[in-house]
């Protein structure tokens, strides 16, 4: 059975389902619009499971999605989730966002798991091992974070493919990975941040040196996203092709 990997144009805002064997792997989850030409998530989902949903940080664009599937009666069985911990007055993440995601989170009724740096979680969800470079275990002690510090960065690696997520982590994030890792080549980058110059580490993007990078991105919602400094970095270290899924609509990779 062919893996398939789904980078869904979603507007500003991330969804990537992987068919992982018989696995389904999600991560993030926004539903975009149907009506605008955007994917529905649902097309994707067979059997009316996914085995594995992973949100990389607790922001409407990566998570809203999730009342799709308690609507449509979706069984989540694990759920991965950043360990950030919100603040009082914490401006990287507005109070009634953070509350609406414990509320969706607590209606799925999935396991749900805290990984950080160097741990490889789980590794057999259909065949696929991941690596997590980031966050660090500690990042809730340091008392200038903000959650894109604390967003999600890893590999998923299964045969020839390895898709490198960096969903919206911050510069500081990311110099801390190319830091601590010795980060190799990687099949697929999915750009951190729909595009933006925070976020397009150069040092992250030489250092993974992607054959493609997804920017899952729409202009015209944020006055800077996409960035064009931005998307020239993704364009000098990308050995084949920058692909923006505004432009180029939802991008399919088959690996057989």
């Amino acid at each position: 059975m062919a893996d398939k990997y789904h980078f869904l144009k979603v507007g500003c805002a991330d969804c990537t389902i992987m068919h992982l064997g018989s696995k389904i792997v999600m991560v993030d989850c926004h539903q975009g619009d149907a009506g605008r030409s955007e994917a529905s998530i649902l097309d994707y989902i067979p059997n009316a499971k996914i085995d594995l949903l992973i949100i990389t940080h607790q922001h409407y664009d990566h998570f809203d999605g999730i009342q799709t599937l308690i609507d449509n009666d979706i069984e989540v069985v694990e759920l991965w989730e950043s360990n950030y911990d919100r603040r009082y007055n914490d401006n990287s993440v507005d109070y009634a966002e953070w509350q609406y995601y414990q509320k969706l989170r607590s209606k799925l009724g999935a396991k749900i798991y805290h990984p950080t740096r160097n741990e490889k979680n789980y590794d057999t969800v259909g065949g696929a091992k991941f690596q997590f470079y980031s966050p660090k275990k500690n990042i809730n002690d340091l008392d200038t974070r903000e959650i894109h510090d604390a967003s999600l960065v890893f590999t998923v690696r299964k045969g020839t493919m390895s898709v490198t997520f960096a969903g919206d982590a911050s510069d500081w994030a990311l110099e801390e990975v190319t830091s601590h890792f010795t980060l190799q080549k990687k099949h697929v980058l999915h750009a951190s941040h729909h595009g933006s110059i925070n976020g397009a580490c150069l040092n992250f993007i030489k250092a993974i040196n992607p054959n493609y990078t997804i920017v899952s991105t729409k202009s015209g919602v944020h006055g800077n996203i996409p960035d064009s400094t931005a998307l020239q970095r993704y364009r000098n270290h990308s050995r084949k092709a920058v692909r923006r899924t505004d432009v180029d609509g939802t991008r399919i990779f088959t690996i057989k």
